[in-house]
């Protein structure tokens, strides 16, 4: 397939006229709600099998409990975390030496059985802890490895000029099916069984591999293949590391996401701290995916953010402040309000490293690329979920939460400390691109960020 520029390039919401787009976008819709489900579902089952019992082991002649269910949490972090990170870094090799959306396609087949396989399994008998985690790390390691390839995919399913478009609507795919995931888990859990959820995890996976079977999409004429190898990981990420801005974004959000993770805990607060039980939970998982929902939608709209590198650094501060008053809220609502601002301050950070990364990555080094964004936008996460889970453990999940909160305001200055050129990061690539100019190294340097003496962390 190929696109072009056209009077299309001025529409607001222009992306969705290109078929390739709709149908990439309804597969990420249909994708990402399975993985959401799945994600809400498995919680709420290892916290009905644990959330009974205690860990009890002794250091240093100290006898120290922790909670059953808080381990248990954490472990579904630890679990996907190695997948995500070996996994992504093999898709994004693949991405730049495969067809990409064939890649897709097997991949997601794969995730689609593993989710039939468990079903099954429920229906013959008992599911224990271990097969939960062993679902989610496989489910963890596929969607990794065609992460990359997925988001590659994206620029060649439209003109240049509505690729902001693109990725706003295609964030605001992922965060409806976050927003619906929660709610939809919580009804057939308690209306039916978790059964029946895992059977609706099932079903979403399938929707994909339809989708990218009716797909048309070409990759550039003689555009350069690298072949799957250390010395063509090695590439990507010195490419990575020469772009400042990129590295920068990068770190920033690894230690924000390792530091605040507060979705893992989530049962806890429901059960325990409002005693609200599986409503409550499927009410605070909605928060944050809502906030994103209207924000990607806003984005989709008032796309061409000025100054992005000022908006990037101020979302991620108040990702972590806003968290802080989520462990200090005593009442349902206001924690799901905070939820919902979090959501909000994410997506916008999101969209404008997403930018960023597919505006200054040439097409040949976007998996490698992505796969490295990877390791660090989802094992980040995963690394702060085993940490979450682990210190509330010991602490209890309102002061973990705070204290991750904190910890994320301080991570965030830090980085800007170490490499300010972030700030100065104005996007102004896109603007030019969307006009045909020619790039003036200078500016395109100026809104870099760079030069490429500055500082790194």
């Amino acid at each position: 397939m190929s696109v072009s520029n056209s009077s299309q390039a001025d529409a607001r919401f222009g992306a969705l006229s290109f078929r390739e787009f709709r149908l990439l976008c309804l597969a990420q819709l249909a994708a990402d709600f399975g993985a959401n489900l799945q994600f809400f579902a498995v919680n709420w089952h290892v916290f009905e099998l644990l959330h009974r019992g205690s860990l009890t082991f002794s250091l240093f002649g100290f006898s120290v409990a922790l909670n059953g269910a808080a381990v248990g949490l954490g472990g579904v972090g630890l679990v996907r975390l190695f997948p995500i990170v070996a996994f992504g870094i093999l898709g994004g090799l693949f991405a730049d030496a495969a067809d990409r959306r064939k890649l897709m396609m097997w991949t997601r087949l794969g995730v689609a059985l593993v989710a039939a396989g468990l079903v099954a399994t429920m229906l013959a008998g008992t599911v224990g802890v271990a097969l939960l985690y062993f679902v989610s790390a496989a489910t963890a390691a596929l969607t990794a490895f065609d992460t990359p390839a997925r988001h590659s995919l994206l620029p060649a399913t439209v003109p240049p000029p509505l690729l902001s478009h693109a990725i706003s609507l295609f964030s605001a795919a992922f965060r409806i099916s976050a927003v619906a995931a929660p709610l939809v888990g919580a009804l057939l859990i308690e209306r039916f069984s978790l059964a029946a959820a895992y059977a609706a995890v099932a079903v979403s996976f399938a929707v994909p591999v339809a989708c990218l079977v009716g797909m048309r999409t070409t990759r550039p004429e003689g555009a350069p293949r690298a072949k799957p190898s250390v010395a063509a990981f090695l590439e990507g990420l010195a490419f990575v590391r020469d772009q400042k801005v990129l590295w920068a974004s990068f770190l920033a959000d690894f230690l924000s996401s390792c530091f605040t993770s507060v979705n893992v805990l989530l049962p806890i607060l429901a059960e325990i701290v409002f005693d609200s039980g599986v409503g409550g939970y499927g009410l605070l998982a909605a928060g944050q995916p809502l906030g994103a929902v209207l924000t990607s939608l806003a984005l989709a709209y008032w796309h061409r953010l000025r100054r992005q590198g000022v908006f990037l650094v101020a979302c991620l501060g108040a990702y972590g402040a806003v968290a802080a008053l989520v462990g200090m809220s005593h009442w349902l609502y206001l924690s799901f309000l905070m939820l919902t601002v979090m959501g909000a301050v994410d997506t916008t950070s999101s969209m404008i490293r997403s930018l960023m990364r597919q505006i200054l990555t040439p097409d040949n080094l976007r998996g490698r690329v992505s796969s490295i964004a990877l390791v660090f936008f989802r094992g980040g996460p995963r690394v702060g979920e085993m940490q979450a889970g682990l210190t509330a453990a010991m602490l209890g999940a309102p002061l973990a939460i705070v204290m991750g909160g904190v910890a994320t305001v301080a991570a965030t200055a830090l980085v800007v400390w170490r490499m300010p050129q972030i700030l100065r990061y104005d996007g102004l690539e896109l603007d030019l691109a969307a006009v045909g100019e020619a790039t003036p190294k200078k500016t395109v340097e100026d809104a870099r960020g760079l030069p490429k003496s500055a500082g790194t962390v």
